[in-house]
Parts: structure tokens; C-alpha cells; sequence
């Protein structure tokens, strides 16, 4: 199947209108609405995760700098840096987005109570089990986890939207326990792990001579620190397929679904990649007399 992904890297205004639903097409051209189609929505959920990764990740890094003032802000030393960075994205978003955002909290949420409930439910020993054998006792914990759940709700049931949720939560504990050591997580720690670890123990790690196991000591350290957001961010991918979401241009920078938008100072990876520092005296007046010296030399050869 194939997804179709409404928002362009690039929008013109803050005011330009988003709109993030659960439609998509497959691969008979039918139009269907996912809401409906529960078994398909997590796999739609990480086709935009792999889309929009490396945006999402550095509005993490370019916000790391402001998690202090916002733990002091809030009157609480101790909160996680992924807290830090719910709340501080939370404050930028519009009410329509902010909805979402909820959603993506509700069911990350979920995420640590499903998995710790399936761990303990899992007694065989899993490295000599099969994958099916292992399935088979997932899904075993997760009835039970929906049952527990929903124990006070008398009109719940499997057959309204209680199988539904059980597919999502069987796909989404995948997910997760899949990317505990996937390469995209690696990828996440290789790329940008550096600037979150302490300065002392990047340095450390910086001055190992082998490339290989400077980067298994890299992946070593900041994958504890990346899984909570790694979690969050399958939570929200997931959360922009569960029927319509209103968002602005602004909203859509904030989510990772775009990468810049015209006309809003809002950082990019491209203006850091044009950025060019300005040179000092010294150099900036070698480099115009040097200019001159290229006219001149182009001039008499005209």
C-alpha cells in the first residue's frame, strides 16, 4: 500500500491552513478512511514516521538549550528532558494542535503500561522461543491489559473497538520492542547524539581512536537517553492518523511535517547549512583585496 502525505516540506505563511486526516489511498486507487481500516493505520503511522525522523529530531536538539529555564519555569529540577520538550513544543502550538498532542501524550502514556504489563506475562524463555510463540503470548497480555483497562466500563467490549485497539496495541508494542535496537534509533544517536550527552563524557567518547567502537560507545550512552522521545514520536505519528487535525503552517514546523515555513524566523536544517560566519577584519579585507586583484586580472584580459 501507499501512502499519500498532504503536507509539502515547505509552506508559505503561518496562516496557511493544514489538514491532517485519516484518509489515505491503497493500492486499488478506492478511497478509504483509515478509522475503518484499523489493521492498515499502523503501518501508515510509520510511513510518515520514516518521513518527517529527521525533522521532528532537530526540533528536539534545537530546543535542548531551553529545557533549563522551562524545569525552573515549572518549579521542577527533577523533570525529564522528554517532558521539557512536550511542554515547551505544547506552549508553541495552535488549540487544534494542541488536540493531537494530547493524543500523542495519552498514548505514549499507554505505551509504558502495555509494555510492562506484556513483560511480565511473557514467562517462557524468549531467545528459544519462535516469533509466533512469542505473538501468541503478546497477544495473550494485551486482552488481558484491554480487559483490566476497561474492567468499570460496561458498554466495552471486543466487538466495540475493543479488537480494534488490541490490533493497535499488538502493532504498536512491536514497534517499539522492534526499534529498542533498530538501525533508525541508531541512526538517532549517531547523528545527533553528541549534543545531548554531557560535554565530559562526549569528550571521552570523541577521543576513542577505533570509528567502530567510538560509535557502539555513542549508541551505548544516548540510546537511553533517545528511547522516551524515539516512543513519543511513534505516539504521535500514530496520533495524526486518528481522524481530522486542524493545524497551522507553524503547527505543521512544529511536528516535524515540514521543514521550514516562508516568512517565520523558525530555525531549519538548511539555514544552518548556508549559514556562513562572518570573518574577521583581517581575513575580510585579504578576501576584497583579492576580489579587486580577480577584476583587474578579468578586466586586462578583455
Amino acid at each position: 500500500m501507499s501512502i499519500q502525505t498532504p503536507a509539502r516540506k515547505v509552506l508559505s505563511s503561518k496562516n496557511s491552513a493544514l489538514r491532517i486526516d485519516a484518509i489515505r489511498y491503497c493500492h486499488n486507487r478506492v478511497l478509504l478512511n483509515a478509522e475503518n481500516l484499523w489493521i492498515v493505520k499502523p503501518y501508515y503511522a510509520m510511513s510518515l514516521a520514516r518521513k518527517i525522523e529527521d525533522r521532528f529530531s532537530f526540533r528536539y536538539v534545537m530546543n535542548r538549550d531551553e529545557f533549563g529555564a522551562f524545569r525552573t519555569h515549572n518549579s521542577d529540577p527533577e523533570m525529564s528532558d522528554l517532558d521539557c520538550f512536550v511542554g515547551i513544543v505544547e506552549d508553541k502550538l495552535s488549540d487544534g494542535a494542541k488536540k493531537v498532542w494530547k493524543k500523542a501524550k495519552e498514548r505514549h502514556e499507554r505505551y509504558a503500561s502495555l509494555f510492562s504489563t506484556v513483560l511480565k506475562k511473557i514467562k517462557r524463555d524468549i531467545p528459544s522461543a519462535s516469533e509466533a510463540q512469542i505473538e501468541s503470548d503478546c497477544i495473550k497480555a494485551i486482552v488481558e491489559f484491554g480487559l483490566q483497562r476497561n474492567k468499570k466500563n460496561q458498554s466495552w467490549s471486543f466487538k466495540r473497538g475493543g479488537i480494534g485497539q488490541l490490533v493497535d496495541d499488538f502493532f504498536l508494542l512491536n514497534e517499539y520492542m522492534s526499534n529498542l535496537g533498530s538501525e533508525r534509533l541508531k541512526k538517532w544517536c549517531t547523528s545527533f547524539g553528541r549534543w545531548i550527552l554531557p560535554q565530559e563524557e562526549a569528550d571521552k567518547i570523541a577521543e576513542i581512536v577505533d570509528e567502530q567502537k567510538r560509535s557502539e560507545q555513542l549508541v551505548r550512552s544516548v540510546r537511553p537517553l533517545l528511547q522516551p522521545l524515539w516512543s513519543f514520536f511513534v505516539a504521535l505519528c500514530h496520533a495524526l492518523q486518528e481522524g481530522e487535525n486542524e493545524l497551522t503552517a507553524t503547527d505543521a514546523y512544529w511536528l516535524g511535517l515540514v521543514d521550514e515555513v516562508v516568512g517565520e524566523n523558525l530555525l531549519s536544517a538548511r539555514s544552518f547549512e548556508e549559514f556562513k560566519p562572518d570573518l574577521p577584519p583581517e581575513a575580510k579585507h585579504e578576501e576584497e583585496q583579492t576580489n579587486v586583484s580577480e577584476e583587474k586580472t578579468t578586466a586586462a584580459g578583455a
